[in-house]
């Protein structure tokens, strides 16, 4: 096993603006499949992440074009899906430390204000996934947030690249046996 310094698991290695621009068209096609699992009058929970910021987009189109009631409620720790939706469904920000470099927000407060909803089904990112030790993200926060919205949801959904699959980051979530949404190849037709 690999031992990591402390402070690896507070100071994220991720950085938005760089893998926003990796595997975008398989990024768009998983956001449009995701937001066909959405119904209206759902209270969602949404993780940060590059994959679920094109869901985002997705989601307030299908809006603008009448395919989804603005009824929807999302909360969301990431600043990029407060921006995109903010102007047609509800959203609220989960608060807590900012984290720049995620475009996000996690700590211990965020989890235990996020403790208090029951959600219909979450939307999760991943900045690796093991098919031994599922989910994981570089950040314990994030890591810790990720989990909770997953426990108090329904339905869970993990979004993520090809590029991530067998890559496992340093904190682990979720396995994948704990997601209880659908499972969908990400070979996707749009």
């Amino acid at each position: 096993s690999t031992l990591f310094p402390y402070t690896t698991l507070f100071r994220s290695h991720y950085r938005y603006e760089f893998v926003r621009q990796k595997n975008k068209e398989q990024k768009r096609a998983i956001g449009r499949y995701a937001t066909k699992l959405i119904d209206g009058n759902d209270f969602i929970f949404m993780d940060c992440g590059t994959t679920t910021a094109y869901m985002a987009n997705a989601i307030s189109t299908a809006i603008r074009e009448h395919r989804l009631s603005n009824s929807l409620h999302v909360v969301t720790n990431s600043l990029i899906n407060l921006e995109i939706l903010n102007s047609c469904c509800n959203v609220t920000l989960v608060g807590g430390k900012l984290f720049e470099e995620r475009k996000s927000t996690a700590d211990v407060l965020a989890i235990n204000f996020l403790s208090q909803f029951h959600f219909s089904k979450a939307f999760l990112g991943a900045d690796g996934m093991s098919f031994e030790h599922g989910f994981s993200t570089d950040n314990i926060y994030t890591c810790q947030l990720s989990r909770t919205a997953m426990l108090l949801s329904q339905k869970s959904y993990v979004l993520l690249d090809s590029s991530k699959i067998d890559q496992p980051s340093y904190v682990n979530y979720g396995g994948l046996d704990e997601v209880t949404g659908d499972r969908k190849s990400t070979r996707l037709n749009s």
